[in-house]
């Protein structure tokens, strides 16, 4: 099974007269996370299957942003559990105050391996067996996160380059064709 989401939500969080959307907590689709030009926080730029929004993720949201399990990334789904309306003037419709991932059934919607082992302190350090397994965990997960990642991109594009469809490919989403066309020559 897959993530369900509400089509046009993007439009409703950026539609500053639209409180109701916040207490609905939408799923979006994460296609850009960007540190904020202010230094504080970070900003996504998000999809819901026919529309888009730039939203802006609270400072203290840092630490559940990365590349680690369990961490909000490109590809990632979330649930907005609690945001709060920006000024009119701000290019960020929606402050991210607490979010929840959302896991499909399919196997590159789930939870990435882990890719650290526990220490006791008492211990030499990850046996051999131990280092393998990260390794394999880290291999995967980098599979996943490029499934994520193209996945997105796929259905980003497919619903752009429809006719009916006036916007356009976004200029960020060039930038992430690019970008993956440059690490895919790199590994």
């Amino acid at each position: 099974m897959s993530i369900h989401f509400e089509h046009n939500t993007c439009l409703r969080l950026r539609d500053a007269t639209d409180a109701a959307v916040l207490a609905e907590q939408p799923v979006v689709r994460v296609l850009v996370l960007d540190q904020h030009p202010s230094g504080n926080g970070h900003t996504a730029f998000v999809w819901d299957g026919t529309s888009y929004a730039n939203l802006a993720l609270s400072a203290q949201l840092a630490p559940q942003i990365g590349d680690h399990a369990s961490q909000l990334q490109v590809g990632s789904a979330m649930r907005i559990v609690r945001a709060s309306r920006m000024p009119p003037d701000s290019p960020y419709p929606v402050l991210v105050e607490a979010f929840a991932l959302e896991w499909g059934t399919d196997e590159d919607d789930m939870p990435l391996a882990g890719t650290f082992v526990a220490d006791d302190g008492n211990s030499a350090g990850p046996t051999l067996e131990q280092q393998l397994q990260l390794v394999d965990n880290a291999c995967k997960n980098e599979y996943r996160r490029r499934l994520r990642a193209e996945r997105a991109l796929r259905d980003v594009c497919a619903h752009d380059l429809q006719g009916e469809h006036f916007g356009g490919v976004v200029p960020a989403m060039v930038d992430l064709v690019n970008q993956l066309a440059a690490e895919a020559d790199l590994a």
